[in-house]
């Protein structure tokens, strides 16, 4: 049977036969190494060649000089949004201009014009015979327009209810402007209105803003409420906190272009609600800020009082306080403010024995004047701020943007406030890359 066979034999493998190396240079002969050498030296002169790249195409000498110009070129500068925002606003007002140059001006013919205005009425100048009553409600409303309780009464019933639109309100978590300027905002306030209302969804009430010590002396957090956006959007009274914030931007623009002789103080901090209940540290903050900057040029002070901006600069190497005020109001306005500071001043004179006057002299300068029936001042503030901070760079670029301003509205100049002032929030507070922003933990 097959299980009872003997198991095969293995074979045995054939032994392996050992490889012949090869012959190395010094297994040959001093012949055969000539030999092998020749005939190498032969192939390599003489046998098939590479192909050769083909040559470059001679660069002729006006690219050459180009591209020494670019490399002597320093990289190019994109506009502020400021200046961004003049410039657009310059071109739509020459088209409107152009249009209306184009329509041409119709004049109504003789008997086809609207009577818009009231009948001419002479009014007693005297006012005893008058209720007292009225008088005491209409009194000081006709002597703000300038004209008498009955002219004043008069005019009254010539405004048609029909006709006014009221104001629009701010509603937490609606729009901040009415649905039809939508489409008109400027790229800066349509970003910063997208982030206001995804922020109201996420339960949020205002922006934080991080001061350091190299900004006005001190470490702190400022809040932006969201209503004061409203108040920058449509173009009313701005808050001190915007205000705060416009000075910071000026600050950080001044470190960038190298500008080191300007200094600020706080509006946020010293304002009139400060000098009415805190006189004392009042005074003591505008020491200490006349001595943080006591080796600058000048020292700008945004000044708010009875819902009024001025602002104030001051020059400590003179002594001088040139006062900017688009409204001219008299000194007695502000007079607590200037006792104030006149104290600070003495405070800090007697610690600076360099100093040559001991006393500030106030003096009023020239400078744009604010239309009736607004609350730009704030924003006038802002304008004189950019006055004093863009006057030692890019001088001819200054020279051409202050040009295309004075050929604008009041409206379209603060058009350009808003977006620099938009632009610096989403950058430099609201990026988590910026040089104001909170961190969350400190939320």
């Amino acid at each position: 049977m097959s299980h009872n066979r003997s198991p095969k034999r293995k074979q045995e493998p054939l032994r392996r036969v050992p490889k012949v190396p090869p012959k190395r240079p010094y297994d040959y002969t001093v012949e055969e190494n000539a030999k092998i050498a020749k005939e190498q030296h032969m192939k390599s002169m003489f046998g098939k060649k590479k192909p050769q790249p083909e040559p470059e195409p001679a660069i002729s000498k006006e690219k050459k000089l180009k591209l020494l110009k670019n490399l002597h070129q320093p990289e190019p500068s994109l506009s502020s949004n400021y200046d961004r925002s003049i410039r657009k606003s310059n071109v739509v007002a020459k088209e409107r201009w152009q249009k209306s140059k184009e329509e041409g001006k119709q004049v109504p013919q003789l008997g086809t014009q609207k009577n818009s205005c009231p009948p001419l009425n002479v009014y007693p100048d005297i006012i005893d015979c008058l209720d007292p009553t009225l008088v005491a409600l209409y009194k000081d409303e006709a002597d703000a327009n300038n004209m008498s309780i009955p002219e004043y009464l008069s005019r009254l019933e010539f405004i048609q209810t029909d006709d006014v639109q009221i104001a629009y309100q701010y509603k937490y978590g609606q729009s901040l402007v009415r649905a039809e300027e939508l489409p008109n905002l400027s790229t800066q306030l349509r970003r910063l209105h997208n982030w206001y209302l995804d922020a109201c969804k996420d339960g949020q009430n205002w922006i934080m803003v991080a001061i350091k010590d190299e900004h006005y002396g001190r470490t702190d957090v400022m809040n932006i409420e969201f209503c004061e956006l409203f108040q920058l959007f449509n173009q009313d009274a701005l808050d001190k906190s915007l205000l705060s914030a416009y000075c910071l931007m000026k600050i950080r623009e001044c470190r960038k272009g190298q500008i080191y002789d300007l200094g600020f103080i706080d509006p946020y901090t010293v304002n009139g609600y400060t000098v009415d209940n805190s006189p004392k540290d009042t005074e003591n903050n505008l020491v200490y800020a006349l001595r943080k900057n006591s080796y600058k040029r000048a020292i700008l002070f945004p000044y708010n009082f009875a819902f009024h901006y001025i602002l104030l600069v001051i020059e400590p190497d003179t002594g001088v306080v040139e006062v900017m005020d688009s409204k001219s109001k008299p000194l007695e306005a502000w007079g607590d403010m200037a006792d104030i500071l006149q104290k600070a001043w003495t405070r800090f004179a007697n610690k600076s024995p360099g100093l040559r006057n001991k006393e500030l002299r106030i003096k009023p300068v020239r400078c744009l004047r604010q239309e009736d029936g607004n609350n730009l001042c704030g924003f006038y503030v802002c304008e004189f701020i950019r006055q004093n901070t863009h006057h030692m760079t890019k001088i001819l670029e200054q020279l051409d943007i202050q040009r295309l301003r004075d050929g604008l509205l009041a409206t379209e100049r603060v058009w350009a406030i808003q977006e620099e002032l938009a632009g610096f929030l989403l950058e430099q507070v609201i990026a988590p890359d910026g040089e104001h922003y909170v961190p969350d933990i400190q939320h």
